[in-house]
Protein backbone atom coordinates (compact mmCIF):
# COMPACT_ATOMS: atom_id res chain seq x y z
CA UNK A 1 0.00 0.00 0.00
CA UNK A 2 1.07 3.38 -0.32
CA UNK A 3 -0.43 6.66 1.02
CA UNK A 4 -0.46 9.88 0.34
CA UNK A 5 -1.82 13.09 1.57
CA UNK A 6 -3.44 15.89 -0.18
CA UNK A 7 -3.61 19.35 2.60
CA UNK A 8 -6.60 21.50 2.63
CA UNK A 9 -10.45 20.23 1.64
CA UNK A 10 -10.69 19.44 -1.98
CA UNK A 11 -13.17 21.53 -3.96
CA UNK A 12 -16.63 20.41 -4.27
CA UNK A 13 -19.12 20.07 -7.03
CA UNK A 14 -21.15 22.61 -5.86
CA UNK A 15 -17.76 24.72 -6.36
CA UNK A 16 -17.12 23.87 -9.21
CA UNK A 17 -20.88 24.22 -10.84
CA UNK A 18 -20.82 27.77 -9.36
CA UNK A 19 -17.83 28.51 -11.50
CA UNK A 20 -19.17 27.06 -14.73
CA UNK A 21 -22.38 29.16 -14.27
CA UNK A 22 -20.77 32.28 -13.55
CA UNK A 23 -18.59 31.77 -16.83
CA UNK A 24 -17.56 28.43 -18.64
CA UNK A 25 -13.76 29.79 -18.60
CA UNK A 26 -13.79 30.52 -15.39
CA UNK A 27 -15.04 26.69 -14.35
CA UNK A 28 -12.27 25.06 -16.55
CA UNK A 29 -9.45 27.41 -15.19
CA UNK A 30 -10.54 26.21 -11.86
CA UNK A 31 -10.67 22.70 -12.44
CA UNK A 32 -7.17 23.00 -14.64
CA UNK A 33 -5.90 24.85 -11.46
CA UNK A 34 -6.80 22.69 -8.81
CA UNK A 35 -5.64 19.50 -10.89
CA UNK A 36 -2.56 21.24 -11.05
CA UNK A 37 -2.45 21.90 -7.16
CA UNK A 38 -3.26 18.19 -6.55
CA UNK A 39 -0.49 16.73 -9.18
CA UNK A 40 2.28 19.04 -7.38
CA UNK A 41 1.16 17.44 -3.95
CA UNK A 42 1.13 13.77 -5.75
CA UNK A 43 4.48 14.18 -7.34
CA UNK A 44 6.23 14.98 -4.25
CA UNK A 45 5.20 12.24 -3.11
CA UNK A 46 5.42 9.45 -5.63
CA UNK A 47 7.20 9.21 -8.92
CA UNK A 48 6.10 6.03 -9.98
CA UNK A 49 3.26 4.11 -12.28
CA UNK A 50 0.75 1.81 -11.94
CA UNK A 51 -1.15 -0.62 -14.10
CA UNK A 52 -3.90 -1.24 -11.84
CA UNK A 53 -5.21 0.10 -8.51
CA UNK A 54 -7.95 0.67 -6.07
CA UNK A 55 -8.19 4.03 -4.15
CA UNK A 56 -9.16 4.27 -0.07
CA UNK A 57 -9.90 8.34 0.18
CA UNK A 58 -10.11 9.59 3.61
CA UNK A 59 -11.67 12.62 3.52
CA UNK A 60 -11.14 15.05 6.62
CA UNK A 61 -13.31 17.74 6.89
CA UNK A 62 -13.06 20.62 9.41
CA UNK A 63 -16.95 20.94 9.72
CA UNK A 64 -19.97 19.50 8.81
CA UNK A 65 -20.96 21.92 6.24
CA UNK A 66 -20.34 19.67 3.08
CA UNK A 67 -22.64 16.58 2.14
CA UNK A 68 -20.47 13.39 1.58
CA UNK A 69 -20.92 13.12 -1.57
CA UNK A 70 -20.48 16.26 -2.37
CA UNK A 71 -16.66 16.12 -0.73
CA UNK A 72 -16.47 12.73 -2.81
CA UNK A 73 -16.80 14.98 -6.14
CA UNK A 74 -12.93 15.61 -5.72
CA UNK A 75 -12.12 11.85 -6.50
CA UNK A 76 -12.55 13.12 -10.60
CA UNK A 77 -9.78 16.00 -9.74
CA UNK A 78 -7.65 13.91 -7.58
CA UNK A 79 -7.94 10.50 -10.74
CA UNK A 80 -7.61 13.06 -13.44
CA UNK A 81 -4.27 14.56 -11.76
CA UNK A 82 -3.19 11.10 -11.68
CA UNK A 83 -3.81 10.66 -14.80
CA UNK A 84 -2.27 13.67 -16.23
CA UNK A 85 1.21 12.35 -13.87
CA UNK A 86 1.14 9.48 -15.84
CA UNK A 87 0.53 7.43 -12.34
CA UNK A 88 -2.45 5.91 -14.19
CA UNK A 89 -2.84 5.61 -17.71
CA UNK A 90 -6.76 6.27 -17.69
CA UNK A 91 -9.77 5.98 -14.80
CA UNK A 92 -11.74 3.54 -16.76
CA UNK A 93 -12.82 0.28 -15.42
CA UNK A 94 -9.39 -1.20 -16.83
CA UNK A 95 -7.56 0.66 -14.49
CA UNK A 96 -9.72 1.38 -11.44
CA UNK A 97 -10.15 -1.48 -9.40
CA UNK A 98 -12.27 -0.05 -6.83
CA UNK A 99 -12.80 3.22 -4.62
CA UNK A 100 -13.97 3.35 -1.14
CA UNK A 101 -14.46 6.46 1.04
CA UNK A 102 -14.12 7.00 4.29
CA UNK A 103 -15.47 10.35 6.17
CA UNK A 104 -13.96 11.90 9.09
CA UNK A 105 -13.99 15.54 10.87
CA UNK A 106 -10.69 16.82 11.59
CA UNK A 107 -10.84 20.52 12.08
CA UNK A 108 -6.76 20.77 12.88
CA UNK A 109 -5.92 19.09 9.52
CA UNK A 110 -8.75 19.04 6.96
CA UNK A 111 -7.31 17.26 3.60
CA UNK A 112 -7.60 13.69 2.28
CA UNK A 113 -5.28 10.58 2.60
CA UNK A 114 -5.64 8.42 -0.52
CA UNK A 115 -4.50 4.59 0.49
CA UNK A 116 -3.37 2.84 -2.93
CA UNK A 117 -3.59 -0.70 -3.47
CA UNK A 118 -2.26 -2.11 -6.54
CA UNK A 119 -4.13 -5.02 -8.33
CA UNK A 120 -3.45 -7.67 -11.00
CA UNK A 121 -5.27 -6.87 -14.20
CA UNK A 122 -8.69 -8.83 -14.14
CA UNK A 123 -9.24 -11.85 -16.43
CA UNK A 124 -13.18 -12.28 -15.56
CA UNK A 125 -15.80 -10.34 -13.74
CA UNK A 126 -14.95 -13.10 -11.12
CA UNK A 127 -11.48 -11.60 -10.36
CA UNK A 128 -13.06 -8.08 -10.71
CA UNK A 129 -15.68 -8.73 -8.00
CA UNK A 130 -12.74 -10.20 -5.87
CA UNK A 131 -10.51 -7.26 -5.99
CA UNK A 132 -13.67 -4.95 -4.93
CA UNK A 133 -14.36 -7.31 -1.96
CA UNK A 134 -10.74 -7.29 -1.04
CA UNK A 135 -10.51 -3.51 -1.47
CA UNK A 136 -14.14 -3.10 0.75
CA UNK A 137 -11.89 -4.99 3.60
CA UNK A 138 -9.25 -3.21 3.50
CA UNK A 139 -11.88 -0.16 4.04
CA UNK A 140 -13.11 -1.79 6.73
CA UNK A 141 -9.92 -2.24 8.58
CA UNK A 142 -9.33 1.17 8.20
CA UNK A 143 -12.29 2.20 10.19
CA UNK A 144 -11.92 -0.23 12.75
CA UNK A 145 -8.42 1.51 13.23
CA UNK A 146 -10.14 4.62 13.76
CA UNK A 147 -12.34 3.54 15.69
CA UNK A 148 -9.57 1.97 17.79
CA UNK A 149 -7.62 4.74 18.50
Amino acid sequence: MIKMKLIDKQPSLNELISKINHNRHTGNKFKKDTEYSIGWQLKSQHSGSFERIGIIFIWKEPDNRRDDDNVASAHKYILDSMQSLGMISGDGKKQIAGIEDVFLLDKKSPGVELHIYEYPKVKNEKDRLNQRLDLAKKSVEVYESLINV
